[in-house]
């Protein structure tokens, strides 16, 4: 799994590329820390390069979801493929991890419970 991360004003977004299993939340884990240190309010995963999801990708994100309520930080999903989305679906994972078409819209306050922008994004990551 590849993760590649955007900033923006209000957060940042991960593209995310290839398989999403158990080893990939290592990666996720990294990202997620690496956004905890500068303060971001909103992330977005772009989902859309994803080939495959399986149990231990599913635990990788209702872990962060998990992270991001406690600390009052925005998380929606963006570009789900189909086979990918209908598995959340299945899990049930729909009914909190937000979902929509695309990043710009994940990007509006109404996805992934609107939490306020801070000031300045962090510094940008070194894609993998």
């Amino acid at each position: 799994m590849h993760i590649e991360e955007h900033v923006h004003d209000d957060g940042v977004v991960w593209v995310v590329c290839g398989r999403l299993t158990e080893q990939a939340g290592e990666a996720l884990a990294r990202a997620w820390d690496h956004a905890l240190q500068f303060g971001c309010r909103r992330i977005v995963i772009d989902l859309g390069g994803v080939s495959m999801i399986d149990a231990g990708g599913l635990g990788s994100l209702v872990t962060l979801y998990g992270a991001c309520a406690a600390h009052l930080i925005a998380l929606c999903l963006a570009r789900v493929p189909g086979r990918v989305r209908r598995l959340l679906s299945l899990t049930q994972l729909t009914r909190f991890l937000p979902i929509v078409d695309s990043v710009q819209e994940a990007r509006l306050p109404s996805c992934g419970g609107g939490i306020p922008r801070t000031g300045k994004p962090p510094p940008q990551l070194a894609a993998c």
